[in-house]
């Protein structure tokens, strides 16, 4: 409880000092009062700084973890005593921007942080993002049940994404320009989660990151950390992805860890989404596989297939640069590859030399010899209306009969006139031999019918 102290200095100036009983100041303090009393003596009431003498206890002292950190300054500790904290004030804990120790009593298997976070009430544990440094000191703390996710209320136009706190990043401990030191913790069962929902945003290309951990500008500490079965997953927003199921880093910075394990993690999206991206450079896969890329150190694996030639002729993806590999010598022996390179070189100033034929294999051919099993009717069509007395010729009606018919019913040959539909004239100087058979009495076997097209 803070106690008020009163001193006269020549019966004018009335100084009124605020004293926090485990608080030690230091020779530094502010004025946060000035003022004349009604006596018409001046005050003014100054407030030191300083650090407590004792630690800031949860729940002793504070309910929750944020309530201690609310009333920390720098160079204090918060102690937080054995047992599983939720709900608020204990989830989604900011620093405030404070070079400050939060640490367990007796260690991560001791002192639990659950989020209870679900896709419709997204919680994380910490989310630093106040410009902490490695002063600010998160130590021995098992954070679980994390779930970072977008929120389709988000306005339109997005804005920057990253000073938005509810997004699918850091499912457990989101540092966002912000370089804190996190030591000791274990980051259990957390994820960063996109959903469908996410593509209603207008400019929204959406990707789950960091299921455990997300830093963006950030030169963050993280050692003796035990970081598994965390999930970065894309739930369906065929235009995003998933990366970094245990951390994932982007920005300007350098991210350190060391003395880690980090087991069991996942980065999920949804394998079976093809679309028409009109780029003759994307791929799919069809079935299990990856694309392996390269980074210049290391091999990397991804299902996504959107790739882009770089100024040097390689086929790399785009957002990262990293090349694309490949297996095997094809191309080398015609200088369309570079032998012992694993990259794949596409230059467009190239071609390959042609390579003849030498072997045409034909399979279901129809047979030379074959014969039909029985007579076909021969067909005379056109693309004309057939009748008979102004009525539609059926099937099996005689030429003879048609009104489309001119001259003597008699055996010869029938020639075909009229206009193509090019436009052009029909010029017919062979002829179909017929007899009289033909004219009158269509529909047997071996004569013609005639149909309209």
């Amino acid at each position: 409880m803070k106690k008020t102290a009163a001193f006269v200095l020549a019966s004018v100036v009335i100084l009124f000092f605020l004293v926090d009983p485990g608080f030690a100041a230091l020779p530094r303090y502010e004025i946060i009062d000035l003022g004349t009393l009604g006596s018409g003596a001046e005050y003014a009431m100054l407030k030191f700084q300083g650090t407590h003498t004792q630690p800031l206890r949860v729940p002793a002292d504070y309910q929750t973890i944020q309530a201690a950190i609310d009333a920390a300054v720098d160079g204090d500790t918060v102690l937080v005593a054995d047992g599983t904290y939720t709900g608020q004030g204990n989830r989604d804990i900011d620093f405030l921007g404070k070079a400050i120790s939060v640490r367990s009593e007796n260690g991560p298997e001791n002192c639990i942080i659950d989020c209870n976070g679900t896709e419709n009430d997204p919680h994380r544990g910490f989310y630093f993002h106040n410009g902490e440094d490695a002063n600010s000191i998160l130590d021995g703390f098992t954070i679980t049940g994390g779930y970072a996710t977008a929120i389709p209320s988000w306005p339109t136009p997005l804005p920057d994404s990253a000073m938005i706190p509810n997004q699918p990043f850091g499912g457990a401990i989101y540092c966002n320009n912000a370089s804190p030191t996190i030591s000791s913790c274990v980051i259990l069962n957390n994820r960063a989660f996109v959903s469908h929902c996410a593509g209603q945003i207008t400019g929204f290309r959406g990707y789950g990151a960091g299921g455990g951990i997300y830093c963006f500008n950030s030169s963050a500490i993280i050692n003796n950390c035990i970081i598994a079965e965390n999930v970065a997953e894309n739930g369906g927003q065929t235009l995003g992805e998933a990366a970094g199921g245990a951390v994932y880093c982007s920005g300007n910075e350098a991210v350190t860890i060391t003395n880690c394990t980090i087991t069991g993690n996942q980065a999920l999206a949804p394998i079976d989404t093809v679309i028409n991206t009109n780029n003759p450079l994307d791929m799919a896969i069809e079935g299990e596989g990856y694309f392996v890329l390269n980074d210049g150190t290391r091999e990397l694996f991804t299902r996504g297939g959107s790739f882009r030639i770089k100024y040097n002729s390689m086929l790399v993806e785009p957002k990262t640069g990293w090349e694309v590999q490949r297996f095997g010598s094809i191309g080398e022996a015609d200088g369309f590859q570079i032998p012992g390179d694993d990259n794949i070189y596409i230059p467009y100033d190239i071609s390959l030399p042609p390579n003849p034929t030498s072997t045409i294999v034909v399979t279901g051919n129809l047979s030379a010899d074959q014969t039909l099993p029985v007579s076909q009717t021969q067909v005379l069509s056109s693309n004309i209306r057939y009748t008979v007395n102004g009525y539609t010729a059926i099937e099996h009606t005689k030429i003879a009969d048609l009104d489309q018919f001119t001259g003597t019913a008699s055996s010869g040959k029938i020639y075909v006139a009229g206009i193509k539909p090019d436009g052009t004239e029909v010029t017919d100087s062979t002829g179909l031999i017929v007899s009289g058979t033909t004219i009158s009495e269509v529909g047997l076997a071996g004569t013609w019918a005639l149909y309209e097209i």
